[in-house]
């Protein structure tokens, strides 16, 4: 298998290029004068070739990525309202589980 047909995962190491750039797009975050302790982020990033990759930054999302999909989700609404549209989310769970 391949790097590109692996399954999506967690990892403090990014393990393709996607996920270096975005490591190093919140890196450069951490150089700006307004960069404090409290900013969190999250980038994507979609290259032309090959799957995208995300990269977290911030002590609110280490062991919570349920807060970084809702930071994530909230961001999208934004965006969808700016043009006019809304985003309705729930949760679903997974197995038949719930």
């Amino acid at each position: 298998m391949g790097r590109m047909d692996r399954e999506p995962h967690r990892s403090l190491d990014p393990q393709e290029r996607a996920t270096r750039l975005a490591n190093e797009m919140l890196e450069a975050l951490e150089r700006s004068s307004e960069y404090d302790e409290e900013v969190r982020a999250i980038a994507f990033v979609y290259p032309n070739i090959g799957r995208g990759g995300i990269g977290l930054h911030g002590a609110r999302y280490e062991g919570d990525v349920e807060r970084a999909v809702a930071d994530a989700l909230q961001s999208v609404q934004a965006l969808l309202q700016s043009v006019g549209k809304d985003l309705a989310t729930f949760e679903v769970p997974i197995g038949g589980q719930g």
